[in-house]
């Protein structure tokens, strides 16, 4: 049986040298796929995953862009009523429309936004179907990493319960980070409109806002790129496992 010692990962099954078994490192768990020598298409699979990891990395930033947006837009309407109340006792002098100017940079993010969504639509889908090939249990089929970020009300945990279940079971630190890094995300724009209303502080409020919202982003980006890390490791470890070359148990 596997030391103590040994890292968390897949191992040829104790108890059936048919099969490999996820251990956590501490105990074995209940999760266990076929061992075979035959490579069938793992190595397209993985291929494919891989690239689509590459362009989900790039695609978190776009979404940690959303926390900025909803600032500067929450700040920039707070500024523009705060102005507009100031003067409203000046005769023949009207607020700066600067809710108004801010529209070409907030048109970019929503885009930038999109196409972040766009790339874990691609990614997700790699996963999860790989992750089905590599008989890990889950409780969405793969195109449910598409079509849950398009339904209303679901896409607030359906693409979460996805990407979960691309981990095995027993893997609960990792699984623990995919919901950290989605609840940074479902939370953005709440926590982006929250922080614009510094901007009721005056332009110094409105600055450190706009600032806030970016570490904000920033945070949630770097937690993303953890997830598909994490993701992609697993399945590579899980399919060199599979493919004739799991390690001694």
């Amino acid at each position: 049986m596997t030391g103590p010692a040994a890292p968390p990962g897949w191992y040829r099954d104790p108890w059936s040298p048919w099969a490999v078994r996820w251990w956590d490192g501490g105990a074995w768990h209940g999760s266990t796929v076929p061992w075979t020598s035959s490579p069938w298409d793992a190595t397209a699979a993985m291929a494919r995953e891989c690239t689509a990891a590459r362009w989900a990395r790039v695609g978190m930033w776009g979404l940690a862009v959303t926390a900025l947006a909803g600032t500067v837009e929450v700040t920039a309407v707070v500024r523009s009523f705060a102005d507009l109340l100031g003067r409203a006792g000046t005769a023949g002098v009207r607020a700066p429309l600067a809710y108004g100017a801010l529209f070409p940079f907030l048109g970019v993010c929503w885009l930038l936004t999109l196409a972040g969504e766009a790339a874990l639509m691609v990614w997700g889908h790699a996963a999860a179907e790989h992750a089905r090939r590599l008989g890990l249990p889950a409780r969405l089929t793969p195109v449910w990493a598409v079509v849950g970020w398009l339904v209303p009300v679901g896409a607030l945990f359906l693409p979460y319960w996805v990407l979960r279940d691309c981990l095995p079971p027993g893997a609960l630190a990792a699984r623990a980070a995919v919901l950290r890094w989605w609840l940074l995300f479902v939370l953005g724009v709440p926590t982006g409109m929250v922080l614009g209303l510094l901007g009721l502080a005056g332009w110094a409020g409105a600055a450190a806002a706009v600032v806030a919202g970016a570490g904000y982003g920033a945070v949630q980006a770097m937690r993303g790129r953890v997830v598909v890390d994490t993701i992609t490791a697993a399945h590579e470890q899980a399919t060199a496992a599979i493919w004739g070359r799991a390690p001694a148990a």
